[in-house]
């Protein structure tokens, strides 16, 4: 008959395949190391989501392009001007920013 194990790891190859393939498994990544606190990594999978909900026209770029927003304003040291490019491209498609996002976005045009 087979030995069962071939196809749970046949099945578990192609459920990774498949998250890594997809901007929603790229952007789950992201959110993870995010609550993680690992903010460099949480950047590098957001960024790869944000390519692909571009080359999609996904209505979710805006929301990895505030994540991203939030990961460089949180990295050690924190990197605002990244931080201020990705917030203000999340508010261009419309993404409402909460009040202390929109305070830092002032502050550093003041700057």
């Amino acid at each position: 008959y087979g030995d069962h194990r071939d196809l749970h790891r046949l099945i578990r190859r192609q459920r990774q395949m498949c998250i890594r393939d997809s901007p929603e498994g790229y952007y789950g990544l992201g959110l993870v190391y995010q609550n993680m606190g690992l903010y460099d990594d949480a950047i590098k999978n957001y960024l790869i989501a944000a390519e692909l909900y571009s080359k999609n026209n996904s209505p979710f770029l805006a929301d990895a392009y505030a994540a991203l927003g939030f990961n460089y304003s949180n990295q050690t040291p924190p990197n605002n001007s990244l931080a201020v490019k990705y917030y203000q491209k999340a508010k261009n498609l419309g993404h409402p920013l909460s009040p202390e996002v929109e305070s830092f976005l002032k502050q550093a045009s003041e700057r």
